[in-house]
């Protein structure tokens, strides 16, 4: 009826509101951290002479800015999600994640991790390709990211398949895992599982914001020590 059509108006619009609110709330937060951290660093460049400390406060500025940089990137990728319309594209999926497994190796420098794919080489698939990029950038991103240094084999292993009218991706990794507690809370907006996290709590939350435009899930299984899957359909 329309009553319930405008109640759930009512509600999406709230929802809406709550999440713009912790969104500017956190984002200028998240955002002067790292400013304040460079005004912090270019003090402390003026105040010496010796090239080696010079050097080390511009790694640290480069850092910040980085961060800042890719903080803004997930920024774009939300509000793009929000508004623009889902396309309908024909594409070669193992291509496709050949290229962003490629990009994302060479980004992060993380030669040391061997990636298998498994992914038939003629599966063509249907989607928005900025979209699943999105999806995608973010979970092979944190599979490398969070890699198990102790472990002699570092492997991210990644597997397609066609389950009815679907595609499932699976992503699955031999890293550091993600402890029992913080599963059901990682997909929250600006939710950091650690103080050791990197980046801004915002990425899970635009991969599933991502997915639910199209029309697609996603779940976790995942032991601390062991590693992580993330399977999408």
């Amino acid at each position: 009826s329309a009553e319930k059509e405008l109640l759930a108006k009512n509600d999406l619009l709230a929802k809406t509101n709550r999440e713009l609110d912790r969104f500017v709330y956190s984002a200028s937060h998240d955002l002067r951290a790292p400013l304040s951290s460079l005004l912090g660093l270019i003090e402390v460049a003026h105040k010496t002479s010796d090239p080696a400390e010079i050097n080390q406060c511009l790694d640290l500025m480069r850092q910040r800015v980085n961060n800042m940089d890719g903080f803004i990137k997930e920024i774009i990728d939300f509000s793009r999600n929000t508004r623009q319309e889902v396309k309908q594209e024909q594409f070669n999926l193992l291509i496709f994640i050949k290229e962003i497994v490629e990009d994302l190796k060479f980004a992060e420098g993380m030669e040391q991790i061997y990636v298998r794919l498994d992914i038939a080489p003629d599966l063509e698939i249907i989607s928005d390709t900025t979209r699943l990029k999105v999806v995608l950038n973010n979970l092979i991103g944190n599979a490398f990211k969070y890699h198990d240094p102790q472990k002699e084999q570092q492997e991210v292993y990644i597997k397609a398949q066609v389950e009815e009218h679907m595609v499932r991706i699976d992503i699955e990794d031999n890293g550091l895992g993600i402890a029992t507690e913080h599963q059901p809370k990682i997909f929250e907006m600006f939710y950091r599982a650690s103080e050791k996290s990197q980046g801004s709590g915002l990425g899970l939350y635009i991969v599933q914001e991502t997915l639910a435009k199209l029309k697609g899930a996603i779940q976790l299984r995942s032991a601390p020590a062991k590693g992580s899957t993330f399977s999408v359909w």
